[in-house]
């Protein structure tokens, strides 16, 4: 089990979680394996053979606080969560852009270009700072990749095409990621994207 940002993952097979005060307490084989304090939990996502009682359940569910199962490979299987609290405006506003022709691909092209864009500074910055000249020529090639997408991104005018676009850059990003890898490389570099199950430690 680990918190990574906001989100607690427990992985341990048969553990189990109680509400202890303002806390989360995860028993495992009768010892407690980890408090952790709920203010800082945003949500909590369960492994398969997990169990939860229905006291911490509640409480989520009151503090907004999301709670979902996977199965062991990671497949979704179910979430909680608590009433839906938000803008009633913002909702109708979402509500009538969904059903705009246009809007959702005009959106997604600015979503996917701030993506492709974010990846390549990270590209840019690994080859500034890489060690190896091959690391070096590989990381400003993809790099240059990902630029040629945003260029072709802003005339495109279909979400098709966007997702396409969103494809490829991710395409080039990971197959670059490996040069990024600065020590223990044969157990980091991916080899290409895997899931259900993830075929190495990266993925």
């Amino acid at each position: 089990m680990y918190e990574l940002l906001n989100v607690l993952y427990v992985q341990t097979q048969g553990a189990v979680l109680h509400l202890e005060n303002d806390t989360v307490r995860v028993v495992v084989d009768h010892e407690t394996a980890l408090r952790a304090p709920l203010i800082r939990l945003g949500g909590i996502v369960l492994f398969g053979q997990v169990s939860v009682t229905p006291f911490l359940i509640h409480r989520c569910a009151e503090d907004g606080r999301v709670l979902v199962w996977l199965d062991r490979n990671g497949r979704f299987k179910a979430r909680v969560e608590g009433q839906t609290r938000g803008d009633v405006l913002l909702r109708r506003a979402q509500h009538l852009a969904l059903s705009d022709p246009d809007k959702p691909w005009k959106i997604s092209r600015q979503i996917v270009a701030a993506k492709i864009q974010n990846t390549r500074q990270v590209l840019l910055r690994a080859a500034r700072e890489a060690n190896d000249a091959g690391d070096e020529s590989a990381l400003s090639e993809a790099a240059e990749r990902l630029f040629g997408i945003l260029q072709r991104l802003r005339g495109i005018e279909d979400l098709g095409m966007v997702r396409g676009a969103e494809g490829e850059a991710a395409r080039a990003y990971f197959d670059a990621f490996g040069r990024m890898v600065r020590t223990r490389r044969e157990s980091f570099s991916p080899d290409g994207r895997t899931r259900r199950p993830p075929r190495d430690r990266t993925n």
